[in-house]
């Protein structure tokens, strides 16, 4: 197999124990933008780059992220051209302006950057599936993947695959989805019944993490450090 750019970390995410390789690659495309924006390079200082985190700003995730990044002056430098930005818009057009308001709402500069990134992944996912054994053997022995990246991949498939490997995909993928579904349905299960005084001391299992994988298996969302017994 020929490494590239991208099939380098399409394959070190599909051989991430975690619940969705999908997530994995895309959280590393925004920690490497977010790095790349507010590390040593500071992006944020170039012309073409505050062009666009005027006009977009981010969304409220990675506003978090970005703060947590440590880099206050980027920060307020980035913030304060948006907010000057908007409130020129605001000047300029009065209430007409509250439409605009909208479009920001919906824009994130971040977003935009691993969206794009992004698709140039499950580009080379699926023609990796195609070619290589190990890749389909890698989702096999996955844990599946978040319901959110599982639509967006399902709904995908058929403009990728054909035959008997777009066939082999959808059995794969529901085979190791279903399995782990029901590995939740059973440890949040028993997470609910370790609050009945009758099972106290009984073992936590896997369960002790149980709502924090379920969360991330139906939203892609993590809540925190999952913790085990």
């Amino acid at each position: 197999m020929k490494e590239t750019i991208y099939t380098i970390p399409v394959m070190e995410a599909l051989e991430n124990p975690g619940p969705c390789p999908f997530c994995v690659m895309k959280d590393g495309l925004e920690h490497s933008i977010i790095h790349t924006l507010m590390g040593p390079s500071v992006a944020y200082m170039e012309d073409y780059v505050r062009t666009e985190t005027n006009r977009a700003g981010f969304c409220g995730r990675h506003y978090k992220a970005l703060y947590e990044s440590k880099n206050r002056l980027g920060l307020a430098l980035m913030v304060h051209t948006h907010l000057m930005d908007i409130n020129q818009h605001l000047r300029r057009h009065g209430p007409k302006s509250f439409k605009h308001l909208q479009e920001i709402e919906a824009a994130c500069y971040i977003c935009d950057m691993a969206e794009k990134s992004f698709a140039r992944y499950l580009d080379t996912f699926f023609w990796l599936f195609a070619k290589e054994e190990k890749v389909r053997q890698s989702l096999q022995t996955s844990n599946g993947c978040c319901l959110p990246h599982l639509a967006e991949v399902y709904a995908m498939a058929p403009k990728k695959l054909s035959g008997a490997n777009l066939r082999l995909f959808y059995d794969v993928l529901f085979e190791v989805q279903q399995a782990q579904m029901d590995k939740l349905d059973k440890d949040l299960e028993w997470f609910a019944k370790k609050f009945d005084y009758r099972y106290k001391d009984e073992s936590w299992r896997d369960s002790k993490d149980a709502i924090e994988r379920a969360v991330e298996r139906l939203t892609g969302i993590k809540l925190g450090e999952r913790e085990k017994e």
